[in-house]
């Protein structure tokens, strides 16, 4: 007979017991490791209060600031000189030579006027002129020839001072029409429209065509508007509380959109409701030619602190 067949079966309640023991093994072990874990995480959380409970204190080191203060604030741009450009003389506005945008010279002819009425009249001032100028030497003559004649008593002395007379009082009819022709040469030459100064255009109100009247009042219109962009003038309304310290003469400087920062100087200050209207003299130097109608620099001023 097999040896192995002569083993006898092993009992079923070892075997369970064996199972149990394993399973308690397992249960020591996984309570040990909670015991483990739970007793980490107390020791962490000691040890964070014990670093909370210390008071964390910012120190910061006591140092001199500079004397000066920047304030930015909004600004206006207007040109430094802008002017309303009318007529002196009556017509038509016969050709216009630069419009909107266009850089002018001091003295570049802007507009011709067709002034017919004008032309007409210094026509007759002049065909008036002649007549007094022949009427004067007419007199010239007889006063010159009664003074001959007085002499040998061929007329009397009140003959002689009424020639004098009639020559002075012509004398004075030609000076007042080449006042006259003066003037009306004077009128006519406005019909040419002239620039004031350099700069550029940024109005033109007529066109070829326009009925134009003199003056600036009635039905009379802007011919064009010109202004001058360099330098320019920046206005900033500075707050009450800085009011004290802007100055003539106060450094600031200036930027825009369209033009780089530049450095300039206060002008006067005009003191308003609850602020001070700075104005500034500054020099944009100007690539575009055309102007701008609106635009809002940021103008940075620097006050010194007392």
């Amino acid at each position: 007979m097999d040896p192995a067949e002569r083993e006898q079966p092993r009992p079923k309640g070892s075997r369970v017991f064996t199972i149990l023991f394993v399973v308690v093994i397992v249960l020591v072990l996984l309570g040990a490791f909670t015991l483990f874990q739970r007793r980490s995480q107390y020791q962490a959380l000691a040890k964070e209060t014990e670093t909370l409970a210390i008071p964390t204190v910012a120190v910061m080191h006591a140092a001199v600031e500079s004397a000066e203060e920047d304030l930015v604030l909004p600004g206006a741009m207007q040109a430094y000189v802008e002017s309303p450009i009318y007529a002196r003389t009556n017509g038509y506005l016969k050709k216009w030579y630069h419009d909107i945008g266009s850089r002018v010279r001091q003295g570049d002819l802007l507009a011709d006027i067709d002034t017919p009425e004008v032309d007409q009249q210094l026509s007759q001032a002049r065909a008036d002129l002649n007549t007094q100028q022949a009427n004067a030497n007419l007199s010239k003559i007889t006063a010159a020839r009664y003074q001959e004649l007085i002499k040998t008593d061929g007329v009397s002395k009140q003959e002689v001072d009424n020639a004098v007379g009639d020559l002075e009082a012509k004398v004075a009819n030609v000076k007042s029409a080449e006042a006259n022709v003066r003037r009306l040469e004077e009128l006519e030459s406005f019909k040419h429209i002239y620039a004031p100064f350099s700069g550029v255009i940024t109005k033109r109100s007529v066109d070829t065509g326009t009925l134009i009247n003199a003056g600036n009042g009635g039905a009379s219109e802007q011919l064009f508007v010109l202004a001058q962009t360099d330098p320019i003038r920046v206005y900033v309304s500075v707050p009450e509380a800085y009011a004290p310290s802007i100055r003539s003469g106060l450094g600031l400087s200036w930027s825009s959109p369209s033009i780089p920062a530049r450095n300039s100087r206060a002008g006067w200050c005009a003191p308003r409701s609850r602020s001070t209207r700075a104005r500034a003299r500054c020099s944009p130097k100007w690539t575009c030619r055309t102007i701008m109608a609106h635009c809002s620099p940021a103008v940075t001023l620097r006050r010194t602190c007392r």
